[in-house]
């Protein structure tokens, strides 16, 4: 069940250099490590916290699916969206290669179960 929830939407990282994958990001909620997310797919988070708390989320971001084959959720500059899980908190980011080198992490959200 969520508790609480803040839709943040912060553009994180807009570069063309490899320092993302090193990189911890410092947020209000705690610090989150690029290594955190970056295997942890979006489309998976239903089976980590269920499936209620999963469409709850869902329903308060307003991630749309591209609508293709795997239906995969997109957030900001659609980017393929991800999470980190720390204790009760779940952090979603929008992440992706933007540009030919050049990658965008943003912030979605936060949200505490």
């Amino acid at each position: 069940m969520i508790k609480k929830y803040e839709i943040a939407r912060a553009l994180l990282f807009d570069n063309t250099d490899d320092t993302l994958f090193a990189k911890t990001f410092n947020l209000p909620q705690g610090e989150v490590k690029f290594d955190d997310f970056a295997n942890n797919n979006f489309e998976k988070l239903a089976d980590v916290i269920g499936t209620n708390d999963f469409k709850s989320i869902v329903e308060t971001a307003g991630f749309k699916t591209d609508g293709g084959f795997l239906n995969l959720y997109q957030g900001s500059d659609r980017l393929r969206l991800y999470y980190a899980q720390k204790g009760n908190t779940v952090y979603v980011f929008a992440f992706g290669e933007f540009q030919p080198q050049r990658y965008k992490v943003y912030l979605e959200g936060v949200w505490i179960l």
